[in-house]
């Protein structure tokens, strides 16, 4: 947890003189940290969801863009 607030104000500081993009995640899916099997199958989701994200994309200066609870932290 301390470290998930230390990046936080890291990026915060950062995005005061660069663009910061906070990449969106596809859809959380239940598996192994072991089961590797379905390892393309997430590349391929999470490469989708990142071209759709960047496609819109307008960058105009520093700052966030994006939203950082967007982003996967775990499946439930």
């Amino acid at each position: 947890m301390q470290q998930h607030q230390q990046t936080e104000v890291a990026i915060s500081a950062v995005s005061r003189e660069l663009p910061v993009v906070y990449l969106n995640t596809p859809p959380g899916r239940v598996v192994s940290p072991l089961d590797f099997d379905q390892s393309e199958d997430l590349m391929r989701d999470a490469l989708a969801v990142t071209r759709a994200q960047l496609k819109t994309l307008r960058i105009d200066g520093p700052g966030l863009y994006g939203s950082s609870t967007d982003r996967y932290v775990g499946v439930e």
